[in-house]
C-alpha cells in the first residue's frame, strides 16, 4: 500500500511540474515587455540619428543635437532600468541579460563614439576636414556594432520565440 502511495505522489510530483511551464502567451507576453523597451530606446536613437544627419557641420547651434543625445541617453538609463526590474521568467534571467547587455551595447556606443562626436562638433566653426573624417570613422565604428548588438539580440529573441513556441510579429 505505502508502495502504490509513492507512486501516485511520484506521478501527480511529474505532472504538476510538467504544468508548471510558462504557457507560449506568458513568453509572448514577457517577449512584449522586453520589446517594448527596447524598442522605445531604438526610437529615441533614431531621432537622435535623425537630427544628427541633418546637422551641418561647423553650425555653432547645436541645441537641437545636444537635446535629442540628452533625450537618447534617459531613454536608455529607463529602458535598462525597466528591464532589469522584470522577474525572471521560467526561473531564469536569460532574456533579460539579453536585453540588458543590448541595451548596454547602445548605451556604450553612445558613452564613447557619440560622445567623441559631440565634443568635434562643439568646435563649431573651427571644425575641420580632419574632425569630418574623424567623425566619419566614428560613425563606422557606431554602425558595426549597434549591427552586431541587433543581430545578436534578434537571434536570441528568435529562439526565446522558438523554445517557447510563440510566433515573433
Amino acid at each position: 500500500m505505502m508502495k502504490k502511495l509513492s507512486v501516485l505522489l511520484i506521478i501527480a510530483f511529474g505532472i504538476l511540474m510538467i504544468s508548471c511551464k510558462p504557457t507560449p502567451k506568458q513568453a509572448a507576453e514577457f517577449n512584449n515587455k522586453i520589446i517594448d523597451q527596447t524598442d522605445a530606446m531604438i526610437s529615441q536613437y533614431n531621432v537622435f540619428i535623425k537630427t544628427w544627419q541633418h546637422y551641418e557641420f561647423g553650425d555653432p547651434d547645436l541645441s537641437d543635437i545636444k537635446d535629442d543625445f540628452k533625450s537618447l541617453q534617459e531613454q536608455i538609463k529607463t529602458t535598462m532600468e525597466e528591464i532589469g526590474n522584470l522577474k525572471k521568467f521560467d526561473g531564469k534571467n536569460e532574456f533579460k541579460d539579453a536585453a540588458l547587455e543590448y541595451a548596454g551595447s547602445y548605451k556604450g556606443v553612445v558613452d564613447e563614439e557619440w560622445t567623441q562626436i559631440m565634443s568635434l562638433l562643439k568646435k563649431g566653426e573651427d571644425f575641420e576636414k580632419s574632425d569630418a573624417s574623424k567623425c566619419d570613422r566614428l560613425a563606422k565604428t557606431i554602425d558595426e556594432k549597434t549591427g552586431d548588438a541587433d543581430d545578436k539580440f534578434f537571434k536570441f529573441q528568435k529562439e526565446f520565440a522558438k523554445k517557447y513556441k510563440f510566433t515573433l510579429e
